[in-house]
């Protein structure tokens, strides 16, 4: 992101000595385009177009605008761990356009996550537990070179929804 116009993105494709070879450039809500550089980081030839944002459905304006692309990736799918986001009681009643249903639901979500949690605190504090408030099933927190956190996956989600094995999972919803 840069000063220049809004949405603009650009940045360089470099070889294996650090020398940019390519400028991808474009905007990020409709399309990015990327153009070899010559030696000089001059541009070469033709930009190639290389991503184009889809035309938002007819309804967009009641889907949040979202692309069809962004509304299908909340969809349903069968066999998802229980703790999938697209679980979520109070998620599904939104999109159904249940709003007072919705506000109900995430309020009780919300006192069910407090409520563990001062239970939690409280077996911590009288010593009757040394575990973490949770623990991640599908990856390992982790520390890079900077000690920035991040999570490495450990590779057994894809097993567990083969087997439908959840035994794993907290009651989180």
């Amino acid at each position: 992101f840069s000063r220049g116009p809004s949405r603009r993105v650009t940045g360089f494709v470099k070889n294996s000595t650090g020398l940019p070879v390519a400028i991808i450039q474009g905007t990020w809500d409709d399309h990015i385009e990327y153009q070899r550089l010559s030696i000089d980081k001059i541009p070469v030839g033709e930009p190639k177009v290389v991503w184009k944002a889809d035309t938002l459905p007819p309804n967009a304006s009641d889907m949040y605008h979202f692309s069809r692309f962004a509304i299908e990736l909340n969809e349903m799918e069968d066999g998802v761990a229980p703790t999938d986001s697209r679980n979520r009681p109070d998620q599904r009643l939104m999109e159904q356009g249940f709003w007072d249903q919705a506000n109900e639901e995430k309020r009780r979500l919300e006192l069910k996550q407090r409520n563990k949690r001062h239970a939690w605190e409280r077996a911590v504090k009288e010593g009757h537990t040394n575990e973490p408030l949770y623990t991640p099933i599908w990856f390992s927190p982790k520390y890079d070179i900077n000690g920035n956190l991040y999570h490495e996956y450990l590779g057994n989600y894809w097993q567990a929804k083969e087997r439908q094995d959840w035994l794993n999972c907290p009651d989180i919803y």
